[in-house]
């Protein structure tokens, strides 16, 4: 089958190697559609041959595992102990294969198993012909649902929807989206849906168009961002200086703020004007991770502003595999096609130029199809 390998210094290319013989408990999937995630590039980008794990180790290139984790595709094999698929049947891939036995995996949370494997991270993904995965991470795909929705679901849309379900949206709120790659791109949809006015912001004029014609009530390119001095006060006789972006939102929500704000994006000066832009008792989620671990400059004083202003500030890993078919549901009851986010398609053999797409970061989900 061909799958790509990572080379390192924004390279890849496409390898042949056989298809991966299952375990009774695992399930071959032939591959439909695999999306490229944000998280996909930080490996396709790496420097020198070598990728410093998640587990702090060094590891050659050529053993990086495929990548890969937003599969939707047919069933082509099952093991002996899988029951829940069979042969033929369509499926989207929950990325995160755990031990099944703890107090995590039972209640849907498998990504905080203490054994937690994940495909492209800890083992071969979906950017290939075939995927290997265990039998209960196959969930059923409907008819009326697509392989774009099924794989869209798989990451950035299921982590955009149990985020935005912990700020609890209404049609009564105002909510900053940081950040419109597919995951913040997926949080305005929800918002949308939820009933909100949302305020879309990006540095690129592309993805904040993109986010107009899925519904952004307004849009805030935050390229030039420029320091604003007594933007708001966050106590009687306590002002506030802060960037143009945030002035900007004060100004859209009469004075106000925000009710929510939603990090599609880890960038740090996001993360702060995110806690700057919302009201008094305000609600935040945090979604995009960071390859920067530099918390120097304002983040101590935005900290403290967000005690100051009694901020509700949640985290927001993947989403529970038990959230699935609450999602189906909630996409059915909005007709909403989520696999809309998908913009660019690519063979499997066009990866390079898939992947060098993604990496602009210009767009909406890139993503490789088959038959």
């Amino acid at each position: 089958m061909k799958a790509v390998r990572y080379l390192g210094n924004s390279k890849c290319k496409i390898i042949d190697v056989p298809i991966p013989r299952i375990k009774p408990n695992e399930v071959l999937i032939s591959m439909r559609t695999s999306g490229i995630c944000g998280s996909d590039l930080w490996g396709f980008r790496i420097k020198n041959g070598d990728i410093d794990a998640l587990t702090k180790s060094k590891v050659k290139i050529n053993k990086i595992p495929i990548p890969g984790h937003e599969p939707a595709g047919i069933v082509e094999q099952v093991g002996s102990c899988v029951k829940n698929v069979g042969i033929g049947e369509r499926v989207a891939v929950y990325h995160k294969r755990g031990c099944g036995y703890c107090e995590y995996c039972l209640s849907g949370k498998v990504y905080f198993c203490k054994n937690v494997r994940a495909i492209s991270e800890h083992i071969d993904g979906s950017c290939a012909d075939y995927l290997v995965t265990d039998g209960i991470n196959c969930l059923r795909l409907p008819d009326d649902f697509t392989f774009d929705d099924g794989a869209i679901l798989m990451c950035s849309g299921g982590t955009a929807y149990s985020g935005i379900k912990k700020i609890k949206p209404s049609g009564a709120d105002v909510v900053a989206v940081y950040g419109l790659g597919p995951v913040g791109l997926c949080s305005l949809i929800f918002a949308k849906a939820f009933g909100s006015k949302v305020i879309a912001i990006d540095i690129n004029e592309n993805r904040l168009k993109l986010a107009k014609s899925f519904g952004a009530d307004y849009t805030i390119n935050s390229r030039n961002d420029v320091m604003k001095n007594k933007v708001y006060e966050v106590s009687a006789g306590i002002p506030i200086s802060a960037m143009d972006t945030v002035k900007k939102i004060f100004e859209i929500t009469g004075e106000k703020g925000a009710d929510a704000a939603i990090l599609g994006t880890g960038n740090i000066q996001a993360r702060i004007n995110a806690i700057n832009c919302l009201k008094k008792g305000g609600r935040m989620v945090l979604l995009g991770m960071s390859e920067s671990k530099d918390l120097k400059g304002d983040m101590q004083q935005a900290l403290e502003i967000a005690i100051l202003k009694e901020l509700s500030i949640f985290g927001s890993n993947v989403f529970p595999i038990s959230m699935y078919w609450e999602i189906l549901d909630f996409l059915r009851f909005k007709s909403i096609a989520i696999g809309k986010i998908i913009t660019h398609k690519f063979r499997i053999d066009e990866a390079q130029t898939a992947f060098e797409m993604a990496e602009t970061e210009s767009y909406g989900k890139v993503a490789f199809i088959w038959d």
